[in-house]
């Protein structure tokens, strides 16, 4: 599906932001921007990231429109992913929108959609997904830093706690989405 509008996803870690997005690109006949990093893949992780090397990464470089250094990895995505249509979402942190605000130089217009979800949530999500208790408690630490105030910027808050059912949040995104596309009225 094509978007005249690119949806922002942010979250702390753990908050579920790649799970749900996956569920309405899954369900909705969506699509997500793959970001560039040269992070390492974590064990069973699939769909989040296009793990690349350093040098890969220094390459296009400066085509980033959005860009953040977390943990000595570098994160991105360049100007023609935001720009492609066909690319609906992008998952980013609150350092890459501010990259954004300043380095963006397309016209396609934006809404920030925040995913938030209960410290005790996230750090059970993240200890799931493989995450030790020191990157749990940096990533949580750096969360608190890094956030404060961010719901200010968002267009939408949606809660995801444990328990919350996925397909109904994809729903909701789906609305917002429907909504500043023009699709319905309301």
């Amino acid at each position: 599906m094509q978007t005249k509008n690119i949806f922002f996803v942010i979250g702390k870690s753990g908050s579920g932001k790649d799970f749900i997005v996956d569920r309405v690109c899954e369900k909705y006949h969506m699509n997500k921007i793959l970001s560039y990093t040269t992070r390492p893949k974590r064990p069973h992780e699939s769909n989040t990231h296009t793990f690349i090397s350093n040098d890969k990464f220094k390459a296009i470089k400066s085509d980033m429109v959005a860009y953040t250094l977390y943990n000595g990895n570098e994160y991105g995505t360049t100007q023609s992913q935001v720009d492609d249509k066909n690319n609906n979402f992008y998952i980013i942190n609150p350092y890459g929108l501010d990259y954004f605000y300043n380095d963006y130089k397309g016209k396609r217009p934006y809404y920030i959609i925040y995913i938030t979800a209960p410290e005790a949530t996230r750090k059970v999500r993240m200890y799931n997904r493989g995450d030790n208790k020191l990157n749990t408690a940096k990533r949580i630490a750096n969360d608190k830093i890094e956030f404060a105030g961010i719901s200010l910027d968002a267009d939408i808050i949606l809660q995801n706690e444990q328990g919350t059912d996925i397909d109904k949040l994809a729903d909701k995104i789906y609305k917002f989405v429907e909504i500043k596309e023009g699709i319905v009225c309301g």
